[in-house]
């Protein structure tokens, strides 16, 4: 049965700040006494020690409220918490406030506030221009947040493209996915990619040796060289940046240790559906620089610094190069960023004379341009071309 009119009107402001001063969800506090920040519980739903009916309550709640989640239906943590992260990111309410948030220690949660009116209506910087829009295009002229219909959705280019992908990949391998029959591994992580834009794919690499290669699927992760503490079992992925061995020689892993030793604090990772961002940890006594699509292009190196939110990779950006290659051809779109530590780096240089670079992408572009060529070993095919003019 429809929902009623009055029900398909959610408001995402009210509703949360009832939840908070409720005090039914374990870790939804506010965080400052004027009311104006709260934070919200932010363990990883992959972690041994995680409740669902604690660390995940107030995203099914979300779910529930939203009508997404229905009785009998299965615990989908990740996708209740990616639900209300898109709508907290989309609406011009509300913003992440990092330096508060607290992601490494055994209960972690984001700090987010509470945006005033005059602020939300002032003219604020390119990004916040930009989150307006987006949270505009859900909203009708009242304010309210409208439940539209799938019909009414008008997906983007990647979507589409991973949609035809996704049916290819059934047809051809005859996937069961209910009885996990007919189907192997790869193909199975393959689909759940499709359905995973937050996916990271980080390749560590030592004077140009892959030294280690890490798909997060939480979206946030900790690169260092730091042991994670024992009391962060609940927080973000950590992913290591390992001693050096051979085929090394001494001398490079040498100077690669002794590196390492400044980089124990490290950088925080994170995706959503905007891109990809950095957070070079205030304790990060080595230097950071970066490359990628996002990069200033003049002379001087981009460098993170400290307890900045940077954004390497704006997925909207790739969305428009992606249909400019579809349509025209030419270079494919650059969707890999390139962190450099202890040395400047920039597109004339070599990373492979450098002593210790992580390559970061999202999975899901990496794979969609790959099967651009490989489903039928052309650049598109026509079937896929035309649902790519729909959108």
């Amino acid at each position: 049965m429809a929902a009623s009119p009055a029900r398909s009107m959610r408001k995402l402001k009210p509703w949360l700040v009832e939840q908070v001063n409720s005090g039914k969800f374990l870790g939804l506090v506010w965080d400052d006494d004027t009311k104006t920040c709260f934070r919200i519980p932010w363990k990883h739903a992959g972690k041994q020690d995680f409740r669902h009916d604690e660390d995940a309550a107030i995203f099914k709640a979300w779910a529930i409220y939203k009508n997404k989640l229905r009785p009998g239906e299965k615990l989908d943590a990740a996708s209740w918490k990616t639900r209300l992260r898109c709508a907290l990111n989309k609406s011009p309410e509300f913003e992440e406030v990092p330096p508060r948030s607290q992601l490494d220690i055994s209960e972690p949660y984001k700090v987010y506030r509470i945006v005033p009116l005059e602020e939300q209506v002032s003219a604020g910087s390119e990004k916040k221009s930009r989150k307006r829009k987006s949270a505009a295009d859900q909203k009708d002229s009242s304010g309210e947040e409208v439940e539209t219909t799938q019909s009414e959705k008008k997906p983007n280019i990647l979507t589409l493209e991973l949609t035809y992908i996704k049916e290819e990949i059934v047809s051809s391998t005859n996937f069961q996915e209910d009885s996990g029959m007919g189907s192997d591994s790869s193909n199975t992580e393959n689909l759940n990619m499709l359905h995973n834009p937050e996916y990271l794919q980080i390749t560590v690499l030592y004077s140009g040796v892959e030294v280690s290669q890490t798909l997060v699927r939480g979206g946030e992760c900790k690169l260092s060289a730091g042991k994670p503490p024992v009391q962060s079992g609940g927080g973000m992925e950590h992913v290591p940046l390992p001693d050096p061995a051979e085929p090394l020689d001494s001398d490079v892993q040498i100077r690669t240790k002794r590196l390492l030793e400044f980089l124990q604090a490290g950088v925080m990772l994170g995706s959503n559906i905007d891109g990809i961002f950095a957070q070079r940890q205030r304790a990060c006594s080595g230097r950071v620089y970066w490359m990628g699509p996002c990069a200033d292009t003049g002379t001087n190196p981009n460098k993170l610094e400290r307890d900045a939110n940077v954004k390497l990779f704006d997925t909207q950006n790739f969305l428009k190069e992606l249909e400019l290659y579809r349509s025209q051809g030419g270079t494919p779109p650059n969707y890999q960023v390139t962190l450099c530590f202890g040395e400047e780096i920039s597109d004339c240089d070599i990373s492979n004379n450098k002593l210790i670079t992580a390559q970061v992408n999202l999975s899901k572009c990496t794979y969609v341009l790959s099967c651009m060529f490989t489903i039928h070993r052309t650049p598109l095919t026509c079937r896929t071309a035309r649902v790519l003019q729909s959108a």
